[in-house]
This record gives C-alpha cells, sequence and structure tokens, in this order.
C-alpha cells in the first residue's frame, strides 16, 4: 500500500506542474482603466480587497486563483497565487505565488518589483573547502530539489485533500496591511541532481516523496511616509517531515543526517530595462558570482540609484512539531546564510512552468497601473508579447540557506524594503520599452518553501 501510495502521489506531482502551467489568467487584448473588475470584482483604484479568479481550461478543468490588493496612493501592493485545479472530483494544487509592488523610484523612475519562488534544496553538508560550510554545493556534496505540491484523485473521500484558503487583505493601520494564502495538506517530490541519472530518473519515479502539514504565507506592508520606504515583511510557516517514502517504503524523517540542509532557491528575472545587484558593502554582484554574500542584497538602477533592498534575519530556529498540536524548540539562533547561486540548466527546466503564468500576471498589472505602459502598448497582451524576450529567469538567482535542519520546522523572516516618492504627474506618453529608464522588473524576494509564524518579531 505504501508503495502504490507514494508512486501515485509522485506520478500526480509530475501532472500538477502541467495542469498550473496550461492555467492562466491570461493577458487580454482589449483593456480600459477599470476592465480589472470584470475577473477580480474590484478595481486598482480601490485601497485593498481579495478575491478569486477563476476559469475553465479547453479540457473543461475548473482553475482558480487567488488575487490580494493593496493601493497606498504612493504604493500598490499584490499576491496572486495558484489555489487549485478540479476537475471530475479530483483536485491539485501548486504553491505557486507571485508577489508584486508598484512604486516610483526617489527619483522619480516607475518600478515594478515582484518575487517569484524557484525551488527548495535539501542538501548533505559535508563540503567545507572554500568557505562553502553552511551552502549547498552541487558535485562537492548530495543536494536534493524539493518541490511542495497538493494531490487527490478523489478529493471527496481522500485521506489527505488539499486545502488552499487565502488570507483576505486587512488594513491593521494607518499604512499598515497584510493579505496571504494558506496551503494544507501537502506532499513533496524530491529529486535527486547529483548526477544526470539520477536527476531524470528521480524527475520520473518516485524515488523519494515527503508529506508536511501547511505552508502559510502572509505578506505584511507598511508605509512609512517620512522616510518614503515601503517595508513589506514576509512570514513563512511550514512543518517539519512528517512522513518520507523512499521507493514506495516509508522510513522515518529524522533518520536524516544532523548534516542536512535546507535552502531556498529564487530566481531574479528583467521584465524590461537595467539593474544592478549589490552586496552588503556596495559591491555589485555578476549573474557569474557564485558564493556567500553579506545579509542583505541592494537592488539599483544603472545610475546607482537605490530603489529596493532585500533584506535576511541572520538567524533560524528550529522546532519539533507535537502529535496533536503544539512544538517543543531544538534549538535558537542558528546562522543562517545567503549566496548568490549558479543557474544550472536543470534548474532552469524545473522552474519552466512558472514563465508563461508570471508574463501574464505582470502583463496585467503593470499595464492596469502605469499610464506610461498604456501609451506605448495597445493591450496587456501586446505588453506580454513584444516584452516577452526580456523577461528571462537568468539574470541573477540566491539562495536562503539552513544548515543543520535535520528535518524540523524552520522559523525564519525575510524582509524587504521599496524606496519610493511620493505619486508625480505622469510624463509625456512616449513610446518603447515599458518602463523607459526604469527597471520593470521581477527580483526574487519569498520563499515559498521557507517557514515562519513568529512568536515575537526578532531585530535585525
Amino acid at each position: 500500500m505504501l508503495a502504490r501510495k507514494g508512486i501515485v502521489t509522485a506520478l500526480l506531482s509530475i501532472a500538477a506542474a502541467a495542469m498550473v502551467s496550461s492555467s492562466s489568467v491570461g493577458a487580454p487584448t482589449t483593456w480600459h482603466t477599470g476592465d480589472e473588475a470584470a475577473w477580480t470584482g474590484h478595481t486598482f483604484a480601490e485601497e485593498y480587497w481579495t478575491a478569486d479568479i477563476q476559469n475553465t481550461t479547453a479540457d473543461n478543468a475548473s482553475v482558480t486563483f487567488s488575487a490580494s490588493w493593496v493601493n497606498t496612493g504612493s504604493v500598490q501592493a499584490f499576491l496572486l497565487a495558484f489555489k487549485e485545479w478540479e476537475k471530475d472530483g479530483n483536485k491539485s494544487t501548486l504553491p505557486y505565488q507571485l508577489f508584486g509592488m508598484h512604486f516610483k523610484s526617489p527619483e522619480g523612475r516607475e518600478v515594478f518589483l515582484g518575487a517569484v519562488f524557484a525551488f527548495l534544496m535539501a542538501f548533505n553538508d559535508t563540503y567545507t573547502a572554500g568557505g562553502g560550510h553552511g551552502l549547498p554545493n552541487p558535485g562537492q556534496e548530495d543536494v536534493y530539489y524539493v518541490l511542495p505540491f497538493g494531490v487527490a484523485r478523489d478529493y471527496l473521500n481522500s485521506s489527505y485533500p488539499p486545502v488552499v484558503e487565502a488570507i483576505p487583505a486587512e488594513k491593521l493601520g494607518e499604512g499598515h496591511y497584510k493579505f496571504g494564502i494558506s496551503y494544507k495538506n501537502l506532499y513533496a517530490k524530491i529529486i535527486g541532481a547529483n548526477s544526470v541519472g539520477e536527476f531524470w530518473l528521480s524527475s520520473v519515479l518516485p524515488i523519494y516523496v515527503m508529506r508536511f502539514s501547511e505552508l502559510t504565507v502572509t505578506y505584511e506592508i507598511t508605509i512609512d511616509a517620512a522616510t518614503h520606504t515601503a517595508s513589506a515583511e514576509t512570514w513563512y510557516t511550514i512543518g517539519e517531515i512528517q512522513e518520507l517514502w523512499v521507493w514506495g517504503q516509508k522510513v522515518d524523517p529524522h533518520n536524516l543526517s544532523s548534516n542536512f540542509g535546507l535552502a531556498a532557491v529564487h530566481y531574479g528575472v528583467v521584465f524590461t530595462s537595467d539593474y544592478a545587484v549589490e552586496d552588503a558593502a556596495g559591491s555589485e554582484l555578476s549573474a557569474n558570482f557564485d558564493g556567500p554574500v553579506g545579509d542583505n542584497l541592494t537592488l539599483r538602477i544603472r545610475n546607482h540609484e537605490r530603489f529596493a533592498k532585500i533584506g535576511f534575519r541572520g538567524t533560524f530556529d528550529l522546532l519539533d512539531e507535537q502529535v496533536g498540536g503544539g512544538a517543543t524548540t531544538v534549538s535558537t539562533d542558528n546562522q543562517a546564510y545567503n549566496a548568490i547561486v549558479k543557474a544550472r540548466p536543470a534548474d532552469r527546466l524545473l522552474v519552466g512552468w512558472q514563465h508563461g503564468l508570471s508574463a501574464d500576471i505582470f502583463s496585467v498589472f503593470a499595464f492596469g497601473n502605469s499610464e506610461n505602459i498604456r501609451a506605448g502598448y495597445s493591450s496587456p497582451q501586446d505588453l506580454r508579447q513584444r516584452a516577452s524576450e526580456n523577461f528571462t529567469g537568468q539574470r541573477f538567482w540566491y539562495a536562503v540557506s539552513f544548515p543543520h535542519f535535520a528535518g524540523y520546522r524552520i522559523v525564519h523572516d525575510p524582509t524587504y524594503d521599496a524606496y519610493y516618492s511620493d505619486p508625480a504627474p505622469a510624463p509625456a506618453p512616449r513610446r518603447g520599452l515599458p518602463g523607459f529608464e526604469a527597471p520593470l522588473a521581477m527580483a526574487a524576494v519569498g520563499s515559498v518553501g521557507v517557514l515562519a509564524v513568529l512568536a515575537r518579531r526578532r531585530e535585525e
């Protein structure tokens, strides 16, 4: 029975990615201000809202996305997350999420900043040469891709049906908002990355499958009008590994070596225009850089005007979940590490299914929020098609690494700040790439698999 269950969940996880990638919010062929109400019931002019977006695929499956929105006048923020694919009583989900912000830089350049998660990477932290300790080192130590998903063949009678619930947008105070998404009853497909043969074999066959209970992501957006800084803090929750199957046979997940670490890998892609990435010391990092960096990354327009900072909490805690609820602390204040990593062909292959979704979504939100873009393009679809060649995942990748997690719950909360100016009259329309001198950028800052609902906030 366990072997059959492992095979079913692993094979269905492969199909789940295809289901999500074939689902789309779509990039409309025409657009007028307020048209977003047709698919959300709300407009971008409203202060905040959360809504479902539903459509039907060509093969008559029902597909649902969740959209959340905040508009402070100076800064707009949104989250679009995949909720579920359902057909004939079967249901699947993948934790695809795109978080974005729209604002003008201190010098008035228009910026679209977003976050897309790539994958988790588990690694046996045994390589210590060249300062590599605490970080995944493919080729030098065992590493594994970890891809979460939820699936049920017979949803109503399933003992572990995927459940996805939006955390509605809420105003907590003046200039302070939150929204999010919660996935429950999840599995994860684990793909070995230690050889070409292992990669392809474990991609297709159910060599490694694990189960965990929850993945909840909440974003808090705080607008500081005095400093013109918009801070977005990301809270993640994921349970420890509850069950682990190897070739369909159940094994104890806590028999993992204490050397095992977990890294959340993200990718930054340029939609149009150009920008630079710097470490905490102000040194520019190229796409070929591979190694640890300071405890934050700074994004700058090429004239070195700062428009965003990706910041990370420096430590994390490990918790042991208890049957029936609650948790005990295993360890606290463990050191987390950040690194720019080279993207390998397998990395890009694993996130390729996200490309179409991300381009569609960003084109809709960019066209609906930018007078400049509407002046240069006839529709979101026109924007998506003409700017598509610039929407790639090969600019830079980075990882947040948690060594010695050994399968327990990790508690960590990355943050990022956007530096903005007050709204100003739109410049005279001009044709060309959207964003003009500004970066219309997809810079990854969220991690779908690294968790954290904290009882208290940590100081940086």
